[in-house]
């Protein structure tokens, strides 16, 4: 038996989380890894990745490039993923063979689908890290085009997974609209390269200002807090990273410091000066990447979702609405933690629920 991995967004070459890469790596070592599935685009940055930058021997397939998160162009490049891989899965997957896909996006894990009706004995599991159609932010006809488009596919795709597993335990309900059967899911907690705070001095000193890290993006848009105010109250802001809002910010938030895209290490060092880190969701509330980094950093919490409040702290989170600023101001001492674990645990722990399935 081989365990197969499908990433369009995250791979050896990317910025981004590496929840996969490191499975897949721990597939390596214990000699069951099949092959690595990823395209060539970096989606947070929105560039092309070179064939050189990528590590683990991956298989890399190329896709159209866009510019926005929610253009047509994007969705194109799911289907052309889409299709590309579903002849080169069917050769490379043998009779008892296990794949493991990312739920989004929904084009994708489809595609893996009809490779489990086509193989004999292959089954596949779908690593729920957001939700679509819910996750993203959108109104009218296009979000009902969009709703009808993803449940299409997930219709067909969730309830023929032989297992699931889900990093956010409000996804139960997403879930609950495609399949009623729950002895396969599992909650395994997106988990955080913890290895790169281990080394790090969160300083006493007096911490100053704000830091966002992340993708500049729809989902996450910054515009849905009162930056402004935020800053003239709380001290200087730092926005690390980068995407296709990176000019609108640049425009709307001139008092900001943009450091683009650089290192981990730079950004651990940046997070553990910083006071408060900023949290918007545009969206359906989730556990991104970046509330690991404030956490972990020792930062306070500034939200506008409710949900997300009440994730982290319980039904006590009005308590810490902040007028002055809008938004929701969480301590980190006050703050759930029983979700950040290593991702070599998240690995463990999805390699062994696949193995004895």
């Amino acid at each position: 038996m081989k365990v197969h991995v499908i990433n369009i967004a995250e791979s050896s070459a990317t910025h981004r989380a590496k929840r996969h890469v490191d499975i897949y790596e721990e597939l390596c070592r214990r000699r069951l890894a099949g092959s690595y599935f990823t395209s060539n685009f970096e989606h947070g940055a929105k560039i092309r990745l070179e064939r050189a930058k990528f590590r683990n021997n991956e298989i890399v397939i190329s896709i159209p490039s866009y510019r926005s998160n929610l253009s047509p162009v994007r969705f194109l490049a799911h289907i052309c993923f889409a299709i590309k891989l579903l002849p080169l899965l069917i050769l490379k997957v043998s009779k008892g063979d296990k794949i493991i896909v990312s739920s989004i996006p929904c084009e994708i894990s489809f595609a893996v689908y009809l490779v489990s009706k086509i193989k004999p004995r292959v089954r596949y599991y779908l690593d729920v890290r957001d939700t679509w159609p819910d996750a993203l932010p959108m109104t009218g006809v296009k979000r009902s085009f969009f709703y009808s488009y993803c449940n299409f596919f997930n219709r067909r795709s969730v309830p023929f997974a032989a297992g699931i597993f889900y990093t956010n335990r409000d996804f139960e309900q997403f879930l609950s609209r495609y399949t009623h059967r729950i002895d396969n899911q599992y909650f395994i907690p997106l988990g955080a390269d913890l290895r790169r705070w281990n080394d790090a001095v969160v300083s006493n000193e007096l911490r100053l200002g704000c830091v966002y890290v992340g993708n500049f993006n729809r989902q996450f848009d910054l515009r849905v807090l009162n930056i402004a105010r935020i800053n003239q109250l709380l001290g200087p802001t730092t926005f690390v990273g980068d995407g296709e809002l990176r000019t609108v910010y640049a425009e709307k938030f001139p008092f900001a410091e943009f450091t683009g895209l650089i290192s981990k290490s730079r950004v651990v060092e940046i997070v553990i000066k910083a006071k408060y880190g900023l949290l918007p969701i545009s969206g359906q509330a989730t556990l991104p990447n970046k509330l690991y980094d404030y956490l972990l950093g020792g930062l306070d919490i500034i939200t506008n979702h409710e949900d997300l409040a009440r994730m982290l702290v319980g039904e006590l989170h009005m308590n810490f609405f902040n007028t002055s600023l809008d938004s929701y101001l969480l301590p980190n001492a006050a703050c759930k933690r029983d979700f950040l674990i290593d991702y070599k645990q998240v690995s463990n722990s999805v390699i062994e629920l696949i193995i004895n399935d």
